[in-house]
């Protein structure tokens, strides 16, 4: 099942919600500012990123500007800590199934996310399946 972290005043948020409701997509919907993210769902963010925490923090934010931290060098237990006081500085919508995470709003990128298998078979589940 698809999750959505989302802020519902943003303007890609809303965007996001309408295409996935038009486009008929099953959802859960997080919003950021009235729920906390637990520790083990933003490692589980962080771990289907490329880059790490830099991809999924909100730069253009007042947090982000007031704070003036290089996200990479904190801790674990401090970064949590940031996020909690200041949820505006993840980056939203933020969008994920088992296996893969779209960032942001484009309706091409979103295309190509729903259209990935969500579960990718291994060699060794191939090779379960044909010898039966």
């Amino acid at each position: 099942m698809l999750k959505i972290y989302t802020i519902s005043s943003n303007q890609e948020t809303k965007e996001a919600e309408h295409w996935l409701y038009a486009h008929k997509v099953k959802f859960v919907e997080v919003d950021v500012l009235k729920e906390r993210v637990s520790t083990e769902e933003i490692l589980r963010i962080v771990s289907l990123t490329e880059h790490g925490v830099e991809e999924i923090i909100a730069t253009e934010t007042r947090a982000y500007t007031r704070l003036n931290l290089n996200f990479n060098d904190l801790k674990l237990e401090d970064f949590m800590e940031l996020l909690e006081e200041n949820a505006t500085l993840l980056k939203v919508p933020l969008m994920l199934d088992e296996k893969q995470l779209q960032i942001g709003f484009d309706e091409d990128k979103m295309k190509r996310f729903l259209e990935k298998p969500s579960k990718k078979i291994t060699d060794l589940e191939k090779q379960e399946m044909q010898t039966g």
